[in-house]
């Protein structure tokens, strides 16, 4: 699993939150593996180069005992520091669906702090706003549970609508909402206000015209917490704010994307095979008969954590043309996958593996350099699971060490 990219900074705060399940008192290590995201930008649509920075890991037993803030420190070798938290989720059914607009944004920290027309867009910085909610161990530290979408140039940005996950978020407690500019090389907010989630809700009850807003303040000038500052840098209208079961907003998906497949249905004049089935009552045979088709990715693990693979018994013990648990795991999910693929094409990619340089071949094989992904097989994809299955063993006659262990 991997979290979003941050953009522009060196001391990101991360959205993404990862479920454990956990029994007390066994050992589970977590390893997390850091990358820097090169040549692009939270408003581009190429892809990202990412470069790895290291590596690091921690154990769920040494984080929870007797660690009061639940929060474990570990160094990158090169530099930097990673910091994982570990709470207790909340149990909730339901997601807060909320829609913000902001108005008459101070970009400028000049002391005359105007606020740039709303007419023109010339040179105004990107915005987008994150919510926060306090840390259960810390009451001076906020934990980041959403980041919006990015809005070009603009003063009275409108945001996509956000979909936050009320597992992460207790309903009576104080959440900050805080804007924020993107810079050249880095994002500053330009304020932020405290508030509830019923708070937000109710404020979006009566007419728009008659809203109040909420006044974005500077966090620098911002008192403790109940106190006031003078000091705006902008307003916050709440455009829509209101709770939704998961399973509702699972099935606003389901319609949606059907409503994309009759739109091309539509516009191309073919028949859409999928308007005699209701979302509701659909069963997997339906989509089956309306023309499912499903593609396989694979991806497989060459890490030491399998074991040597010349020993019997380890995960990649291969020989002479006999079978392995890797094998049979691929021949088990490909010949079931398979069955709904109209083309049977699948990529097949490696990781974990340190292949013999050409180029340096006097290198050992710890300074061999870790492959974290690798095509397997001579083709891009392989054809069925026969072929997934011979694009495995083609890494066999390659030759490989495998890195330390995931």
């Amino acid at each position: 699993d991997s979290t979003e990219i941050v953009y522009k900074s060196s001391s990101p705060n991360y959205t993404t939150s990862f479920p454990l399940e956990y029994e007390e008192g066994s050992q589970l290590m977590i390893y997390v593996d850091v990358y820097a995201c090169k040549g692009s930008g939270i408003m581009s649509d190429s892809s990202p180069e990412l470069k790895w920075i290291g590596r690091v890991n921690y154990n769920v037993q040494d984080i929870l005992d007797g660690n009061p803030s639940q929060t474990k420190a570990r160094s990158l070798p090169k530099g930097g520091t990673i910091y994982a938290q570990i709470e207790r989720e909340f149990s909730s059914d339901n997601n807060l669906t909320l829609r913000l607009r902001a108005h008459s944004l101070v970009f400028t920290n000049s002391r005359l702090r105007t606020s740039l027309a709303a007419t023109t867009t010339l040179g105004k910085p990107s915005t987008y706003f994150e919510l926060a909610r306090p840390s259960k161990s810390s009451s001076s530290s906020w934990i980041v549970v959403y980041r919006s979408n990015s809005i070009r140039e603009s003063t009275t940005p409108m945001w996509d609508k956000a979909t936050i996950d009320l597992n992460s978020i207790s309903s009576d407690e104080i959440l900050r909402i805080s804007v924020k500019k993107e810079e050249k090389k880095k994002c500053k907010e330009i304020g932020s206000f405290e508030t509830t989630i019923q708070c937000l809700i109710e404020s979006c009850q009566i007419d728009e015209h008659m809203r109040s807003s909420f006044v974005l303040q500077p966090t620098s000038t911002r008192g403790p917490r109940g106190r006031q500052s003078n000091k705006k840098t902008g307003q916050i209208t709440v455009v829509s704010a209101y709770m939704q079961r998961r399973d509702e907003v699972l099935n606003e998906i389901r319609q949606k994307s059907q409503k994309l497949i009759l739109d091309h249905y539509l516009s191309s004049g073919e028949n859409n095979p999928l308007q005699e089935i209701s979302t509701s009552n659909s069963k997997f045979s339906d989509y089956v008969d309306a023309g499912l088709d499903i593609g396989l990715c694979v991806a497989i693990d060459f890490t030491s954590s399998n074991g040597d693979p010349q020993k019997p018994g380890t995960l990649h013990f291969i020989r002479d043309g006999m079978s392995n648990d890797y094998i049979d795991a691929i021949e088990s999910i490909g010949s079931a996958v398979e069955k709904y693929s109209k083309s049977k094409e699948s990529p097949v990619w490696g990781f974990g593996a340190k292949f013999p340089s050409d180029v340096s071949p006097e290198l050992a094989v710890e300074e061999l350099p870790v492959r974290h992904i690798f095509q397997c097989g001579e083709v891009e994809s392989a054809t069925g699971t026969p072929g997934i299955v011979d694009a495995y063993r083609y890494v066999f006659e390659l030759g490989f060490h495998m890195s330390g262990p995931t």
